[in-house]
This record gives C-alpha cells, structure tokens and sequence, in this order.
C-alpha cells in the first residue's frame, strides 16, 4: 500500500542515496544543493526554514513501510502550491510510482492546502519527467533559460489545475 507522509529528517539519507550521478543531482537539485554528491544535511538545512515558516511541506512516499519517493510542496500564494525536488528511489523505477506519488500530493494540494493551481518546473531534456507530468494532466504554461553550474539550461514550468466539482 503506498502513503503520502511527512518528511523527516532521516530521510535525507534515503534521498541522497537514491541521486546515484552528478547528472541526476544536478536534475534533481537545478544546483540549489552544492556539488554531487548531497550531503543529507544540507537537504535538511534547506528545508527547515520553510517547514518552520509553515509554507514548505516536504513529503516522503513509502510502499508498504519502505521509503520510496520524496517530494516538497511548497505555498507560492493562497492559490498556488509548487513541487519541486522530486525523487523516486531508482530501484522503484518504472513502476508508476513517480505518477503515484504525484498524484498522492496533487490530491494533498488541492483537498487539503486548498490550492487552486500546482506548479512544477523541468529541465527541458528530461524526457521521463515530462512524459509523467503530461500524463498527470500538467500543461507547460512557460520556458525559460538560467545558468546551472555555468552553462545556459533550458526549463519548462508545468501547471495542473483544480477540476471544478
């Protein structure tokens, strides 16, 4: 049975472990986090003002008790929710956990924070990651470049809206 809980700090290192290349991180983290590999504590120290503020909801997914997935929600507005630092622990991959985990957290989003809109942004070559997010029913609303480690990266925001009813 898969369930939608909130982070803790033990976590990161489930996380850390999961990000098995530079590439990966840097996907993951879009250089938020310093250089591959993560240090678990830098993940926690990251969170922890958001999470004290109120307006950050770091999520970890399990599959009958084992960790599996993580995710942060964070409230843009009264309106909006953004994920971001999306991970599934790649020995889980390809088995529609990613999709389950998202759409877990959609319905934590919308149902529970009341969000209208969820955003999310993508690096424009992950390919996967785009694939799952328009099957979810994400719609790319913008592009924009930003340097990463040096180089001018392509990104793609996603917006899912609440369905009326």
């Amino acid at each position: 049975m898969l369930n939608l809980r909130a982070y803790q700090n033990e976590d990161a290192k489930h996380v850390a472990a999961w990000l098995t290349d530079e590439r990966e991180f840097v996907w993951w983290s879009a250089g938020k986090l310093g250089s591959y590999p993560l240090d678990p504590e830098k993940l926690n120290a990251l969170y922890a003002p958001g999470i004290a503020a109120g307006d950050w909801f770091p999520k970890v997914m399990e599959e009958d008790g084992a960790v599996c997935g993580q995710l942060l929600m964070r409230k843009v507005d009264e309106e909006r929710v953004h994920f971001g630092f999306i991970v599934v622990n790649p020995a889980a991959r390809g088995k529609g956990l990613g999709a389950a985990m998202l759409g877990l957290a959609l319905e934590y989003a919308f149902h529970i924070k009341r969000a209208r809109a969820v955003t999310l942004n993508v690096f424009a070559d992950n390919a996967p990651a785009i694939r799952c997010y328009e099957r979810l029913g994400f719609a790319r609303v913008r592009e924009y470049t930003e340097e990463i480690g040096g180089e001018k990266t392509r990104f793609f925001t996603y917006e899912k809206r609440k369905n009326h009813g």
